[in-house]
């Protein structure tokens, strides 16, 4: 699966110069900001193929909604936050590992399956 993941990121223009940028700038994996200013971030990042970079904010944003479940399974959220005066906000951060358990079926409110209601 991680290698699927990886052949669909690289032949992504958007991915490549997230990727570079997340190398070299986020320790912590952390940015806040909207669709342009991670577009104006991004453009600065030497992508070899531009035929495949989008041409505004708002093509950013959709690549970043189409490469955000490969990066959650990488481990980095990419969300979209809503709308502010000056744009789509978005924020890139790395997740935290859950601790958290499911609930086993059975217990705590739970419908065990195959169990009826009263």
């Amino acid at each position: 699966m991680r290698a699927g993941i990886g052949r669909a990121l690289e032949s992504n223009a958007v991915a490549q110069a997230l990727d570079k940028y997340i190398a070299e700038r986020l320790t912590p994996l952390s940015w806040q900001g909207t669709a342009g200013q991670l577009y104006d971030l991004l453009n600065g990042y030497g992508i070899p193929d531009r035929s495949t970079w989008p041409r505004s904010p708002k093509g950013l944003a959709d690549q970043l909604r189409r490469i955000a479940p490969a990066y959650r399974a990488k481990g980095i959220d990419i969300s979209h936050l809503g709308h502010s005066r000056e744009g789509a906000v978005w924020r890139i951060a790395r997740m935290r590992a859950t601790t958290d358990h499911a609930t086993p079926p059975g217990t705590e409110g739970g419908i065990r399956y195959g169990a009826h209601r009263a």
